[in-house]
C-alpha cells in the first residue's frame, strides 16, 4: 500500500512539476527513474496471473451447466456421509444460527439423506439438539502436539479419536460462520464426492448476492470472484493442484486424506491454516478438484477488518512456506 501510494504521488508530481518547469526532470532523473522501474516491475508481476486468469475464462466457460439435476441424485445410493463443518470462536451465535437455520433449509430442499452438521466452538452457543446437529465445544486446556493456535487448534481437535465419528470414505466440507451455501453448489458438492477422483475441492466464492453491509471492502473482494472463475478453476481443473489460493470458508475433504496431513502445523502454521494445509497437501502428493457451483461469503464489515485480514494473510502465507519447505 505504501508503495502504491508513493508512485501514485511520484507519477503525479513529474506530471504537474513537468507543466511548470521541465528543468525540474533533469534535476532530479533518478528520482523518476526509479519511480517507472517499480511501475514497470508492478505491471510484470501482474502478468502471469493475469495470464491464467485469461486461461481460465478462455478454456471454461463460467456459465456452462454441468451440474446434475436432483432427480439424478434421488436415483442413486451412497456409501458416505456428508459433514458440514463450521468452526467459529462463538462471539456471533445469532449469526451463527441464522446461516446454519439457512443452509440446513437448502440442503433438506434438495433432497440429500446422508448429511450431519457440526459446530465447533470455543465457546458454548446452546444450540437445540437435533439428529443431524452436533455442537463441539473445545475444552480450554486443549493443546495439540505442536502447538497449534487459533482455528487450526480447533479443527484438530475435531481429527482427535475421541471426537470424531466418521468413516474414512466420509467427507467433510468446511465452511466459516458466514458461508452460505447455494442449491447449485449442494448438487456440485454431491457430484464431486460422488466421482471421488479428487481429495480436496474447493469452488467459486462470490461477495455481493446478499445485502452489501460495506460496499468499499466489498468492491475490494470483487477481483477475487474473477479470479476464482480463472485463476482458481484453471489451477484445479487443468493441474489438480494449488498454489497460493487455497481458502478454508468453502473446502470440500476427503477424510482419510485430512487426517494423514492434520491441521497441527505449530503456531507458525496457524496464522493461515488453510493455506499451509493445500502447501503440505500438495507437497504430499494428494490431487484438488474444482466444485461446480458457488458460495456466498460476506466482505469485512469494516475497512480497518479489511486491512487487518489482508495483513494477517500475508504474514501467515509468508509462514506458511516456511512450514511447507520444513515438511518437505
Amino acid at each position: 500500500m505504501l508503495i502504491f501510494i508513493c508512485v501514485t504521488w511520484l507519477s503525479w508530481r513529474s506530471f504537474v512539476v513537468e507543466e511548470e518547469d521541465s528543468s525540474y526532470f533533469k534535476d532530479h532523473t533518478n528520482i523518476y527513474v526509479l519511480v517507472y522501474i517499480v511501475k514497470v516491475t508492478c505491471y510484470l508481476a501482474r502478468l502471469p496471473f493475469s495470464f491464467e486468469v485469461f486461461l481460465g475464462f478462455f478454456f471454461y466457460n463460467p456459465f456452462a451447466t454441468e451440474i446434475k439435476t436432483q432427480n439424478d441424485y434421488n436415483k442413486e445410493t451412497t456409501n458416505h456421509t456428508l459433514l458440514f463443518r463450521v468452526v467459529t470462536r462463538g462471539l456471533f451465535p445469532d449469526l451463527v444460527r441464522n446461516t446454519l437455520k439457512r443452509n440446513m433449509e437448502m440442503i433438506e430442499n434438495v433432497g440429500i439423506k446422508h448429511y450431519m452438521f457440526e459446530v465447533v466452538t470455543n465457546s458454548k452457543i446452546g444450540l437445540n439438539p437435533y439428529k443431524r446437529l452436533r455442537e463441539v465445544v473445545i475444552p480450554i486446556n486443549y493443546v495439540t502436539p505442536k502447538g497449534s493456535l487459533y482455528k487450526a487448534r480447533s479443527l484438530q481437535y475435531c481429527l482427535e479419536p475421541h471426537i470424531n465419528k466418521l468413516k474414512d470414505n466420509d467427507w467433510i466440507i468446511h465452511l466459516d460462520e458466514e458461508t452460505l451455501l447455494t442449491k447449485d453448489i449442494i448438487h456440485g458438492i454431491i457430484q464431486f464426492t460422488r466421482e471421488n477422483e479428487f481429495q480436496f475441492g474447493q469452488a467459486v466464492t462470490k461477495f455481493a448476492d446478499e445485502d452489501i453491509i460495506n460496499w468499499v471492502t466489498t468492491f475490494g473482494d470483487i477481483h477475487r470472484v474473477g479470479a476464482d472463475y480463472g485463476h482458481l478453476r484453471n489451477c484445479l481443473k487443468c493441474f489438480n493442484i494449488t498454489f497460493d489460493n487455497w481458502r478454508g470458508n468453502f473446502l470440500v475433504s476427503k477424510l482419510a486424506a485430512e487426517r494423514e496431513i492434520t491441521f497441527d502445523f505449530g503456531p507458525n502454521g496457524s496464522i493461515t491454516e488453510d493455506c499451509t494445509f493445500g502447501m503440505v497437501a500438495a507437497s504430499k502428493g494428494y490431487t484438488f478438484g474444482f466444485v461446480n457451483g458457488e458460495v456466498w461469503e460476506k466482505s469485512p464489515f469494516t475497512v480497518y477488518d479489511f486491512i487487518k485480514q489482508r495483513q494477517r494473510w500475508i504474514k501467515g502465507v509468508i509462514l506458511s512456506l516456511t512450514i511447507q519447505r520444513n515438511t518437505i
